[in-house]
């Protein structure tokens, strides 16, 4: 953190390498072909936080009842939370398997790439949360897992 403004320095910087490396990427590439790689990754990174909203009203029922009124609606006895979840993680698999459905206008060639890629991108976001985690949890005694267990109070 700055000191003076407490901008995250470090995550700013991160951004914008990732953001070069994008530019780099439709330098060197086709510009469809990195759309069509963010549509992937985007895609692929969405289906926790669908599933996440699936199974909300279930896991965390006392959560899910304390919530606004629109959240708590349901249609035919199911929280519509999990419905509009369910149509959005079909149309997010949808998108995800397209791309080798339809290879002409997916990853093309470079199908093992992409995934190893996706595979590393993954992991290394484990990796920096566990590091985090045991940062956090050593350093501060506050364990991050917990972080939205309760409605913190109003």
């Amino acid at each position: 953190m700055h000191p003076e403004t407490g901008s995250p320095r470090v995550a700013v910087l991160l951004v914008a390498i990732l953001a070069e490396l994008g530019v780099l990427a439709s330098a060197y590439y086709s510009v469809l072909f990195v759309q069509f790689n963010f549509v992937f990754y985007a895609a692929i990174t969405m289906v926790v936080p669908i599933v996440a909203a699936i199974v909300y009203p279930y896991r965390k029922r006392e959560l899910w009842e304390a919530g606004a009124g629109h959240v708590r609606s349901m249609i035919g006895g199911i929280p519509t939370m999990t419905l509009v979840g369910i149509g959005t993680l079909l149309f997010v698999l949808w998108l995800v398997a397209s791309v080798f459905i339809y290879p002409a206008v997916g990853l093309g060639e470079n199908v093992d790439t992409v995934l190893l890629t996706f595979g590393a991108i993954a992991a290394a976001g484990v990796v920096v949360f566990l590091v985090a985690r045991w940062y956090r949890m050593s350093r501060e005694g506050i364990d991050i897992m917990a972080t939205f267990q309760e409605i913190p109070p109003a």
